[in-house]
């Protein structure tokens, strides 16, 4: 199953701006639903092991250090000892709430590059808009495909420590530090590594020096239309929720009602199922025959 990239980068770009443009959690959720839906049809789950790893990690600490950063709030949960210019370090239930709210967000990020890298081809993303921005589309694809290939290196230094005899649990927190900041040297030279080849490799092929050829020829089927008239509406439709203020919640000083009324439950349900849309068309594509006759 091949998409256009425009398709794709529409319909993850506009996820991943709607998840900017909310701070509901009722939202958030949503997203993120869509986004593991997509995991299942695209037959990511598999890879998402060491992805999982990474993302989780930076999601705790935004869920932990909120709480303890940020002391606004009502309804205290635990009475801190007091810390000189500091102040006192009560955990609200609102920062609590506010930074697992951001983590859910943050997460979505991540699994929306991760999603994206594993499915859209740099290079043809690349070939498609280069004659527009070259430069600034070579650095975003590169960026979006980042995290899954750090993640890839990350599983792949780990197992070789590993086989070596290198243990990052059972001995002791200053030896786990100092394993783990081992993987973190290796994954930095590995990076660097790939810039510099990367780097070589557009020198040999006289990047810059004159117009770009192309070599790939996308076409934009039926499937890719449906997917892209999902995401302009979910669009167009977040939009006039965010006019109503259906978008909103507020955490301090105290939490705000989770649903106002009946419209703003049913825009919740019209967004849900717009940006859902393209998970089934994917599915009926693996199905029906008239699909893949139009595409």
């Amino acid at each position: 199953m091949s998409f256009h990239p425009i398709s794709i980068t529409l319909y993850i770009g506009v996820l991943l701006l709607l998840s900017f443009l909310t701070v509901h959690p009722v939202l958030l959720i949503l997203f993120l639903l869509d986004l593991i839906l997509i995991t299942v049809s695209f037959n990511l789950i598999s890879h998402l092991k060491s992805f999982m790893k990474f993302s989780l990690l930076m999601v705790l600490t935004v869920v932990v250090l909120n709480p303890l950063l940020s002391h606004s709030g009502q309804t205290v949960l635990v009475f801190g000892p007091y810390i000189p210019i500091i102040g006192r370090l009560d955990i609200t239930l609102e920062a609590l709430l506010y930074g697992i709210n951001m983590g859910i967000r943050m997460f979505i990020v991540l699994l929306g590059f991760y999603i994206y890298g594993s499915v859209v081809n740099s290079d043809k993303m690349f070939s498609l808009i280069s004659r527009f921005a070259g430069k600034s589309i070579l650095i975003t694809a590169m960026a979006f495909r980042m995290v899954p290939k750090m993640a890839k290196k990350l599983k792949t230094a780990s197992e070789a420590q590993m086989a070596r005899g290198v243990k990052f649990q059972g001995r002791g927190k200053i030896a786990n530090v100092k394993n783990t900041l081992s993987l973190v040297k290796i994954i930095v030279v590995s990076a660097l590594e790939d810039s510099i080849e990367t780097a070589e490799s557009m020198y040999i092929r006289a990047y810059g020096s004159g117009p770009r050829s192309s070599y790939f020829y996308e076409k934009f089927g039926l499937l890719d239309g449906l997917i892209s008239i999902n995401a302009v509406f979910s669009l167009f439709l977040s939009m006039f929720g965010l006019f109503k203020g259906w978008n909103s919640f507020s955490f301090y000083p105290e939490l705000s009602t989770i649903l106002k009324d009946l419209d703003q439950l049913v825009y919740f349900f019209l967004v849900f199922i717009s940006l859902t849309l393209p998970v089934f068309y994917c599915w009926g594509y693996k199905r029906w025959r008239f699909m893949k006759l139009k595409t």
